[in-house]
């Protein structure tokens, strides 16, 4: 991020910090939402289905795109 566009070493670490959470964030997710539902006898699973649009202004930092392919990482890999 320093290089790539002049950002503040200390800003740029924190950005990348957190990018990082969003994966573990995501990871913990999966873990501790439920992904089926029961309703007297309706049964709802949550399942991901279709492509993942991930838009991003083209001055986003590395969080904004974290943020973003963590859920769809972790709905590929809730989905295998």
């Amino acid at each position: 991020m320093v290089e790539e566009y002049g950002g503040v070493v200390q800003f740029s670490g924190l950005i990348v910090q957190a990018g990082a959470s969003a994966f573990l964030a995501a990871e913990k997710a999966l873990q501790e939402l439920p992904l089926v539902r029961n309703w007297g006898k309706t049964t709802v699973t949550l399942e991901p289905v279709g492509v993942a649009g991930l838009i991003t202004p083209w001055n986003a930092n590395a969080l904004f795109l974290c943020a973003k392919l963590a859920s769809a990482v972790a709905a590929a890999v809730r989905s295998s």
